[in-house]
């Protein structure tokens, strides 16, 4: 899509609908993550969704968790209205790029701070530092499942 600008709106419905063929160059699901955060800011809530659990699926493979995009992920739980999974989700994020020494890339860091306010703002002070220490001793394999369930078999798609 780079440098074409003869259909962006085409092309942005395309990449809606086949995310996968952004996966060429970034196949460790960073480039996924990104791809999931513009969508959110943009207000494509269910099709972020899709998305980032796409690449939780490959940055748990390639790097062990998914800190990097629950991190992100925590902002898309709060525009579903998921405000004390989000402070969940996000405690364990920021707990987990501590642990590793990892800064979040600038993006990131925007996104978690709005989101600290928003919280701050909309959840008592109390309840939001319970949330946070609940947060930070949540595994990776349970922040994953909270922010994203499993789909039950009645959701599941059949063949």
């Amino acid at each position: 899509m780079e440098g074409d600008i003869r259909n962006p709106g085409e092309q942005a419905v395309a990449m809606i609908a086949r995310p996968e063929a952004l996966t060429v160059r970034w196949s460790d699901g960073r480039g996924l993550r990104v791809y999931a955060t513009a969508l959110i800011v943009a207000g494509h809530l269910d099709e972020a969704e899709r998305i980032y659990r796409k690449s939780l699926d490959e940055l748990r493979r390639y790097y062990g968790n998914g800190a990097p995009a629950l991190l992100d992920a925590a902002t898309w739980l709060a525009r579903k209205g998921r405000l004390e999974d989000a402070a969940r989700v996000l405690a364990y994020a920021d707990a987990a790029h501590e642990r590793e020494h990892r800064s979040p890339r600038y993006v990131a860091r925007q996104l978690r701070e709005r989101l600290r306010e928003e919280l701050a703002q909309r959840l008592p002070k109390e309840r939001l530092a319970r949330l946070y220490e609940e947060g930070r001793s949540l595994t990776d394999d349970v922040a994953c499942e909270l922010a994203f369930p499993s789909p039950t078999p009645s959701e599941r798609p059949r063949p």
